[in-house]
C-alpha cells in the first residue's frame, strides 16, 4: 500500500468514525515540496459539498499574525506611536467596574498593548464581568453586532497595561494601520502582504464556500 494509500485510509476511516464533517492533511518537504495530500468526507455537517484540497477554512484569529506582520512595516514610523492623535477615541474610553459602573481609564494607552492583549479589552463570550454587563445593558455581545463601532467602543475591563486579556486590541492595531496608510485593512493586506508572497484565495470576511465551523467554544447562559 502506499504512503497516498494509507493517508487516504486513515482519513476517510477517521472521519467515518467521528463528529467531524471532513479532513484535509498534507505533507511538505524542506525543500517545498508535496510528499502527500489527501481530503476526505464533507465541508460541513448537512452539507454535500465534498473535502478538497481546494477548500477554503476559516483562519478566525490567525489574522491577528496577519496583522502583526502588517503593523512591522506600516505601525514602525515614530508618527504612528503617538496614540491619541491616531486613536483620539482612547480619550473617551471607559473600564468596567466590578459594581457594574464604567469609570474613565486613567493609564495612558500605548500602541504596544494593542498588540500584547494589554489594552484592557475582552471579548464578550468568553469574560464573565463583560458578559453580565452587557446582558444588564442588553446589548448584544459586540463581536456578534455585525458592527464594527461596536466592537471598538465596548468597555474595558481593566485598566490598560495592568494585565493580559485575549481580546480586540488587535482590532484597534488594525484600525491604526487603515488610518496611517489611508487603506482599508483588507487593501493593506492584500498590497503589502498577499500580492508579494504570491497568497491567493485568502479574504477578511465570512462567505458562504467556507468550512462550517461545528464547534468553537462553549458560552454559559
Amino acid at each position: 500500500m502506499s504512503l497516498q494509500e494509507k493517508v487516504s485510509r486513515i482519513l476517510n476511516d477517521g472521519v467515518a468514525n467521528s463528529p467531524f464533517a471532513g479532513a484535509v492533511y498534507s505533507a511538505v518537504d524542506r525543500d517545498g515540496h508535496i510528499i502527500v495530500e489527501e481530503a476526505a468526507g464533507l465541508r460541513a455537517l448537512g452539507c454535500e459539498d465534498k473535502m478538497t484540497m481546494h477548500t477554503i477554512f476559516p483562519i478566525f484569529s490567525t489574522t491577528k499574525t496577519i496583522t502583526c506582520i502588517a503593523w512591522s512595516n506600516a505601525g514602525s514610523s515614530p508618527s504612528t506611536r503617538r496614540s491619541k492623535k491616531i486613536v483620539p477615541e482612547f480619550a473617551q474610553i471607559r473600564v468596567l467596574q466590578g459594581d457594574g459602573t464604567l469609570k474613565p481609564a486613567q493609564n495612558k494607552i500605548t500602541l504596544r498593548m494593542l498588540l500584547a492583549h494589554t489594552l484592557g479589552h475582552a471579548y464578550g463570550p468568553t469574560n464573565d464581568n463583560l458578559r453580565k454587563h452587557l446582558h444588564i445593558q442588553g446589548s448584544i455581545v459586540p463581536e456578534f453586532s455585525g458592527k464594527r463601532k461596536d466592537l471598538l467602543d465596548a468597555p474595558l475591563i481593566y485598566e490598560p497595561g495592568t494585565s493580559w486579556e485575549y481580546g480586540v486590541g488587535l482590532d484597534w492595531a488594525g484600525e491604526v494601520i487603515s488610518r496611517v496608510s489611508g487603506l482599508t485593512l483588507g487593501q493593506y493586506f492584500e498590497e503589502n502582504i498577499y500580492q508579494p508572497l504570491g497568497v491567493r484565495c485568502i479574504y477578511l470576511y465570512i462567505f458562504a464556500a467556507l468550512v462550517n465551523v461545528h464547534r468553537r467554544y462553549s458560552v454559559k447562559a
